[in-house]
């Protein structure tokens, strides 16, 4: 994505899923070394694997991380 990105979309989902919920950011926009606490609400405490997606720019450079445990991380970065 690279140092200067701002990221203005981040989805995150199952892993089993088959698509994306909505935008966790909102309306707000990450900055390039700023950092954000997101919650979602399809968090299932049964399931620790989810995919994270998120873009820049509406859909220019795009990131994704799959099958992220997220029982045993609570950081994840992009950069």
């Amino acid at each position: 994505m690279g140092g200067r990105t701002v990221i203005t979309h981040v989805y995150v989902s199952p892993t089993e899923s088959n698509g994306w919920d909505d935008d966790v950011l909102g309306r707000d926009v990450l900055n390039p070394g700023e950092s954000v606490f997101i919650y979602f609400g399809r968090y299932d405490p049964g399931s620790c694997f989810y995919d994270i997606r998120v873009l820049s720019n509406g859909r220019a450079g795009e990131g994704m991380l799959r099958a992220v445990n997220l029982c045993d991380t609570d950081t994840v970065t992009f950069s």
